[in-house]
């Protein structure tokens, strides 16, 4: 299972990825991409889940 950040146009911004023992309880996105550099505020996407069964919640990051 895996989260994904993704922005308007589609592109991965940021991956979590559980350690192969723990589920994700909780995850706290510092509003970096996945190469350290710091996004812009805007709406984002979350997918979480595998490739054939996921959920998807909608996110505004404001600064």
């Amino acid at each position: 299972m895996q989260l994904k950040i993704y922005d308007l146009s589609g592109r991965v911004v940021k991956t979590f990825n559980p350690s192969t023992n723990q589920p994700f309880n909780q995850v706290i996105w510092n509003a970096t991409g996945d190469k350290g550099n710091k996004v812009l505020p805007g709406v984002y996407f979350c997918k979480l889940g595998t490739e054939k069964e996921y959920k998807v919640a909608k996110l505004i990051l404001l600064k």
